[in-house]
């Protein structure tokens, strides 16, 4: 629960996020179409949520020897980028494709426009997709490090009528696309369900605690 509500500027600082509580994709079993892998250095990192009534806090931090500015658009997986879903429901579904999906996936990339967010995938097509501004968002790339800090308000993220509260449970998985310069090689994820089929089945559930 987000007692102190962090700042939306990509610092990450210990007296906002606790990293006790952050969900990993740094192992070569979580890599998928990257052939030559080479440890954490070449792509990996970890993400963070918090909540409260009215908003989803979102923070990742990301080890990339080689990073590339991400397209703006429905093409932005194509470079460096961070995508995730959230489902929230009593049931999953499994989805063919895009259509017919029953959660919402999300990416936000450091773009040659700037910060950017985009929605791939909308649950019960609940909410248009297309790029997401109803949002705070602060993407900070030094060096290796790429530093993602978002504040979502639940209204982009559920439908009309739905509110969590502590107690309830949400699904989530996040993948990181690596692009070194020469096109998409594949990404590496902490859990499944976003990059080779839609599934929420596969997602990590967590429950919302205060």
């Amino acid at each position: 629960y987000a007692d102190k509500k962090p700042t939306i500027d990509g610092r990450l600082d210990d007296d906002e996020w606790d990293f006790n509580t952050a969900m990993y994709a740094d192992k070569k079993d979580q890599v998928r179409q990257i052939k030559d892998w080479r440890g954490v250095n070449d792509v990996s990192g970890n993400c963070m949520l918090m909540w409260d009534e009215d908003n989803l806090y979102f923070a990742a931090e990301v080890t990339d020897d080689m990073f590339t500015l991400a397209p703006s658009g429905s093409t932005q997986w194509h470079g460096d980028d961070i995508q995730f879903g959230v489902f929230y429901g009593s049931a999953g579904f499994i989805a063919m494709g895009q259509a017919s999906t029953t959660y919402h996936e999300l990416g936000f990339a450091l773009t040659e426009d700037g910060p950017q967010a985009y929605r791939w995938v909308s649950q019960d097509n609940a909410i248009p997709f297309g790029p997401v501004t109803d949002l705070d968002l602060a993407v900070v790339n030094k060096g290796f490090k790429t530093y993602y800090e978002a504040r979502l308000p639940w209204t982009t993220l559920l439908k009309p009528g739905q509110q969590p509260k502590a107690g309830h449970e949400i699904a989530f998985s996040f993948l990181l696309n690596d692009n070194d310069g020469d096109g998409r090689r594949g990404w590496i994820e902490y859990t499944s369900g976003i990059g080779e089929s839609k599934n929420t089945e596969l997602f990590a559930r967590i429950k919302l605690l205060k």
